[in-house]
């Protein structure tokens, strides 16, 4: 079982990944309190983008706008917003750029929405941080459950870096 953390949004319904045995299952939560401290963090695989493309797509906009809101509400929040790929493909130099790129538009969007760019980090992690490793991807007896684990690894995640 992987363990993932949490970035806990107050009053905001998101769709997350729930972790278990490298399955897929998407699971809304509504918070109406939350403790927000450094360090939390909020994985997300449905912030879509188009294959080999770092604009952001409209389906990701009411997402980001509600991260917009809560980051409106929560004034003293900073975040960093890390985009990873999978590990896989020859390309890792490519790789990075393409996540970097999709990270800093995410970031381009906020500000473009009126949060403050002091507020927000941006990086492109790549496949260096998976939550599935290339072994145990192998050791799965599908190919679909193989795609599933690589879909994990290619995530956003949005950290919480300070609170003031």
């Amino acid at each position: 079982m992987l363990k993932s953390e949490t970035f806990v949004m107050k009053t905001i319904l998101f769709t997350l990944l729930a972790l278990l045995s490298f399955g897929l299952s998407s699971q809304t939560f509504s918070l109406s309190d939350s403790t927000l401290k450094k360090g939390d963090v909020l994985i997300l695989d449905e912030l879509p983008f188009d294959f080999n493309k770092d604009k952001i797509i409209k389906k990701a906009q009411p997402f980001l706008d509600s991260l917009v809101d809560f980051l409106v509400k929560h004034d003293s929040v900073n975040i960093e917003i890390g985009r990873h790929s999978d590990t896989r493909g020859n390309y890792q130099y490519y790789s990075r750029c393409l996540s970097c790129n999709r990270a800093s538009n995410i970031a381009r969007y906020l500000m473009s929405k009126g949060i403050a760019k002091s507020r927000l980090t941006h990086k492109g992690y790549n496949g260096d941080r998976p939550l599935i490793s290339n072994k145990e991807i192998k050791a799965l007896k599908t190919e679909e459950e193989k795609e599933k684990a690589h879909q994990v690894n290619r995530r956003t995640e949005f950290r919480i870096t300070s609170v003031k």
